[in-house]
């Protein structure tokens, strides 16, 4: 058993020395390495921008004022408790059933 296990290791060692070691360049992997390429951006983005820039002041006002009452009424919805009384409560009595 002890031979075959020598063999055995002899054998993958010997294959392993004919593989071919692989060249990593670590220059494509730099930031600096990237530097010929293009970087996608999405375009939504830039056409909202053309299309808010090609507004009247008061359209951009509107749309400014309509973005500003959302962001609003999605920090209020953050804010509001994730958990409802019923559940915190139910939640609490399992704990407590628990625990004991």
């Amino acid at each position: 058993m002890r031979r075959v296990l020598i063999f055995m290791v002899l054998g993958l060692m010997s294959l392993s020395g004919c593989a071919d070691i692989p060249n990593f360049d670590t220059t494509k992997f730099t930031p600096s390495g990237f530097a010929g390429f293009r970087i996608l951006i999405p375009i939504e983005p830039l056409l909202q921008s053309a299309a808010f820039d090609a507004l009247s002041t008061e359209a951009q006002t509107t749309l400014l004022v309509g973005q500003v009452a959302r962001l609003r009424a999605r920090a209020a919805a953050l804010r509001r408790p994730v958990i409802d009384q019923r559940t915190r409560r139910i939640l609490a009595a399992a704990l407590r059933r628990h625990l004991r």
